[in-house]
């Protein structure tokens, strides 16, 4: 029951206060703007504290920027503090590609605007040679989706007013589905030394509603590349705002929204605890992480930020970039998270320990014996202890075996870094970590293994000829699919293919599951499979892993005999690149005889690079529904050019999968076709002119609806083949008889070229310096008779050039020789003397 004077007591309080504060207004001022100014400078002290205070924020146009995470990359990613995002794309001089190439199909945003049109920007800066002064300097662009739609422009080293970043207009369009922007290099390589691109921008016409853009064109702001690190950055109009914050608050669906807040890490957190940002939002995927200007990990709405970035007891620069997009991403909020380091490694306590100094932290590992023999996983536990005594966890460390890197994980309910070693090659291996952040110049030296043994490439002695049947139609029944494969099996030998790669070992089987409807007719019709792909996206801890890697290859190892290689994971991201890495190492030393490989469905150097695959596994599918006979070859052409280049850079075979079918939903809207008898007797030539070292089609057969694509044979259980299907037989009964000869060359250029632009002819030569010429003719409608120069070191006249495969004889008229072509056909010629 209430007081009867509770109402009056609580009126004549209200009254009081109400004068308190009017009365002393310069008292009550005074404690708010303490209040606020202490919990600005708290930060984020409080654990759990959402950061829900003050932010600053601006709004930009789209930008597509340079990362780790740029696609069809063919350039080096180089660290650059002058670009917006600390990275830029050095394109180099030694080869006519596109360094930069980005499908607009990827990303919806784009068209938040329907059929209305952008201006496009690149952002680049050029080193020139300054005693140079007229000729090209770049090319920029824009091609598909049809055969007509593609614009560009060479910019003249005339344009260029010094070696300062600018922004050079390409055109206005009206963006498309398929439509793909690139930057590519010309042959001026006297005066261009390195082209650099940091983004590229584009500008609706219609009206944003931006914080400070100017529309008139031309009028670009600078942008300053400290935005995330320095809080006094110029360049941007920044206004006062808050969580929750939603992109669609401005009005506009395009381009990027920024958001920036300074706080402050504990000191007395350092060496006890590491902070995490927790971000609670409905997109996550359109949101990129900083802190003090270095990106952040970010994922499972959490970021961690290594103790090394942090500025402990001073003021730190959080910030967030959002992509605007036709979807509205709200930021409910953002808080702290922290790990104390009150745990520790129960392996601490062990006697035999290695310790190491690192700046004003120490290493601790537990490491195996120094006697290891190749091929051997190995289990290295670390530790980072702080000034203060305590483990640091959630570091970016890396280990480093001789010349092999290896990624490692922490678990956190073991307070322990942790990873699996492999050596590699036989002698003294030195094991060394690095810490990101802590010591970047130099990691740190734990110990020397002995080595016994070497794990060599088992995949650089064959050349297969296979086809993908991943990820269609496969019966459930075990009887059903042993007579399946029995009639796959025997088509692929009747078609000298060699190699399969089925749909019957993909992820959700069982891996204790019998494979003999499988495996059972590939040996009898002689058929190797190529095991894929494996589930090696299920990430877990070190053990977890190695315990998974044990139970999969234990399941195939009856069937050694008839595998070519596993699969782990189909087209990974580039972001994933060291998670395969690490799959890659597990399995590899389960099964050293049968390496893992990755198909990459983009040409990048640095994803085959950080997987360490023994093979760079690259599919091509060019030819779109829209593109008239051949005309898509010139495209194929260029990646196989730089693919084998990368691969033989690498010291690794290149196989490619080429188009062997089409499909309803290939290529997006306009989906692709299926090539032509001629087209697929000339991308077979066009990859072994390149230097592939394996060949595959995609796909064998299609078990949907006829009507939604097909293979090269028809669907199950007719499987009858398509015209394109004997073509490809041809090819696999002419390469298998010169297949080992293709595997034993290498890259010789300047030897041969031609002005003819229906064909192409490159020069290679083999381990014993015997030298080989490729012509094929791209004709694909027509006889090509093509006019081949040869370079005078040649010999001229004297040079007798051999069919590899007919014998057939050819003469130079001096430095000239021809060659006629039916459509679609070429030729290898064994070059020698008198």
């Amino acid at each position: 029951m209430t007081h009867p004077d509770c109402g009056m007591k609580r009126t004549v309080v209200k009254k009081a206060l109400t004068r308190w504060i009017f009365k002393g207004w310069w008292l009550s001022a005074f404690l708010v703007l303490f209040l606020w100014g202490a919990l600005g400078t708290a930060g984020f002290a409080a654990d759990g504290e959402k950061l829900a205070h003050e932010w600053e924020g601006a709004n930009m146009p789209y930008f597509i920027e340079v990362s780790e995470r740029t696609t069809s990359q063919t350039g080096d990613l180089v660290v650059d503090s002058t670009a917006w995002n600390n990275k830029a794309l050095r394109t180099g001089g030694a080869f006519y590609t596109f360094p930069f190439s980005h499908s607009l199909s990827e990303r919806e945003f784009f068209f938040a605007y329907p059929w209305s049109a952008y201006t496009v920007y690149f952002h680049v800066r050029v080193d020139l040679d300054k005693g140079r002064s007229s000729g090209p300097a770049f090319r920029m662009g824009a091609w598909g989706p049809g055969p007509k739609d593609e614009i560009s422009r060479i910019v003249q080293t005339e344009e260029i007013k010094d070696e300062n970043w600018h922004w050079y207009k390409l055109a206005t369009f009206v963006p498309s589905e398929g439509k793909t922007l690139y930057l590519g290099n010309t042959h001026n390589l006297e005066q261009v030394k390195n082209v650099y691109l940091d983004m590229v921008c584009l500008i609706s016409n219609r009206p944003l509603h931006t914080v400070w853009y100017a529309q008139q064109e031309e009028s670009f702001p600078p942008i300053d590349p400290q935005w995330n690190r320095a809080p006094d950055s110029k360049g941007l109009s920044w206004k006062k705002t808050a969580l929750p914050f939603s992109t669609a608050s401005d009005g506009s669906t395009l381009g990027l929204s920024l958001l920036r807040k300074e706080v402050v890490i504990p000191a007395e957190w350092e060496g006890q605890k590491s902070a995490g940002l927790e971000i609670t939002a409905n997109k996550l995927k359109n949101i990129s992480v900083y802190f003090n200007g270095e990106k952040l990990c970010f994922e499972n709405n959490v970021a961690w930020i290594p103790g090394s970035r942090m500025n402990y007891g001073k003021r730190n620069l959080l910030a967030l970039k959002v992509v605007r997009g036709k979807e509205t991403t709200v930021i409910d909020s953002v808080k702290l998270i922290h790990a104390a380091a009150d745990g520790k490694p129960a392996w601490l306590q062990n006697q035999s320990l290695v310790e190491k100094k690192c700046g004003s932290w120490k290493v601790v590992a537990k490491l195996p014996g120094a006697e290891v023999k190749a091929g051997d996983a190995l289990p290295v536990r670390l530790a980072v202890i702080g000034p203060k005594g305590g483990c640091v966890p959630h570091l970016e460390l890396d280990l480093y075996l001789g010349g092999e890197w290896s990624p490692v994980a922490y678990d956190e309910k073991k307070f322990e870094y942790s990873s699996y070693i492999v050596p590699r090659q036989n002698g003294d291996l030195p094991l060394r970590v690095k810490i990101g952040g802590a010591n970047d110049d130099e990691p740190v030296f734990l110990a020397t293994f002995k080595a016994q043994g070497t794990l060599e490439n088992r995949l650089a002695g064959v050349f297969p000829l296979g086809l993908f049947h991943y990820g269609h139609f496969v019966p459930k029944s075990p009887v059903e699919r042993e007579g399946y494969y029995e009639k796959i099996c025997g088509i692929l030998k009747k078609y000298d293919f060699d190699c399969l790669v089925p749909g019957a070992t993909h992820p959700g089987m069982d891996e204790t599951e019998s494979y003999d409807f499988l495996f059972a007719p590939a040996a009898k019709n002689d058929i190797r499979i190529l095991v894929w792909p494996w589930p090696a996206f299920k990430w877990g801890t070190p053990e977890e892993m190695h315990g998974y890697f044990q139970k999969v290859t234990a399941a195939f190892r009856p069937y050694a005999k008839q595998i070519l290689a596993y699969g782990l994971w189909d087209e990974i991201p580039l972001y994933h690149a060291k998670q395969w890495r690490y799959a890659r190492n597990l399995s590899e030393s389960q099964d050293p005889l049968h390496p893992p490989v990755v198909c990459l469905n983009y040409s990048d150097r640095r994803a085959a690079e950080t997987t360490g695959s023994q093979v760079y596994f690259r599919d091509i599918y060019c030819a779109k529904q829209a593109t008239p006979p051949g005309e898509w070859l010139g495209d194929l052409e260029a990646w196989l050019k730089y693919d084998a280049a990368v691969a033989e850079s690498l010291r690794i075979p290149y196989w490619v999968v080429l188009q062997g079918g089409w499909h309803k939903k290939w290529g997006g809207v306009f989906g692709t076709r299926m090539p032509t008898c001629e087209e697929i007797r000339a991308s077979h030539w066009l990859s072994i002119a390149c230097g592939a070292k394996g060949i595959f089609h995609f796909m064998l057969h299609y078990g949907g609806k006829e009507e939604d694509g097909q293979g090269l044979f028809t669907a199950y259980p007719e499987l009858r083949p398509y015209p394109q299907a004997e073509v490809a037989k041809e090819m696999n009964v002419k390469i298998k008889k010169i297949s080992r000869l293709l595997l034993d060359m290498k890259n010789a250029p300047g030897m041969v070229s031609t002005q003819n632009p229906k064909a192409m002819v490159t020069s290679r030569i083999d381990s014993r310096g015997k030298r080989y010429l490729f012509v094929v003719n791209k004709n694909v409608v027509a006889d090509n008779a093509i006019d081949i120069l040869l370079d005078k070191k040649m010999g001229g006249s004297s040079v007798r050039f051999v069919d590899a495969l007919n014998g057939q004889k050819y003469q130079a008229e001096g430095l000239l020789l021809k060659v006629k072509l039916a459509a679609g056909d070429g030729k290898m010629l064994e070059i020698s003397g008198d």
